[in-house]
Formats: structure tokens, C-alpha cells, sequence
């Protein structure tokens, strides 16, 4: 396994804006490419990480049933006063 890493400074190859500019068009033109049968959308990368990202910000991060659980049983055996969900 092998791993190589680069880190470009974009405004010594082209003019900032125009580059941003023309990486939100091409974003934008692979979210609107329609999808291979039997999908919904078309992802590129870090999308759906964005998304979970908002929707987590919105809505809070989910506890796993597990941890939920647990949480019960330990306020349970420290006979806690559990906040209401």
C-alpha cells in the first residue's frame, strides 16, 4: 500500500474566483447528470458527508439504540432521574 499527498496553491496556476467559479459549475453539472438506472442521484465525493454533515447540524447527531440503551440501564442501576427524549 502505498499513499501520496499534494497541497496546491490554485492562485499560482489560475485567478481564484474563476477557478471556484468553474469547480461549482462542474459540481453542479454531475448533481444535475442523470443517473445510471437503478439510482437515485449522481454522488461525487464528500457529498454525502456534506449532507449528513447539515442534516446533523439541524437535527443533532444520532445516539445508536446501544448507547441509548446503556445510558437506561446505568441511570437504572444509579437510580438517576433520566431526561425526557
Amino acid at each position: 500500500m502505498s499513499h501520496f499527498v499534494a497541497a496546491y496553491s490554485v492562485e499560482a496556476f489560475a485567478d481564484l474566483h474563476r477557478f471556484k467559479s468553474s469547480m461549482d459549475d462542474f459540481m453542479q453539472y454531475l448533481a444535475d447528470t442523470p443517473p445510471a438506472p437503478g439510482h437515485d442521484r449522481v454522488y461525487y465525493a464528500g457529498l454525502m458527508e456534506h449532507e449528513e454533515s447539515i442534516d446533523r447540524h439541524e437535527r443533532g447527531i444520532p445516539l445508536h439504540n446501544e448507547v441509548v440503551e446503556w445510558f437506561d440501564s446505568t441511570t437504572d442501576e444509579f437510580d438517576l432521574t433520566q431526561l425526557e427524549r
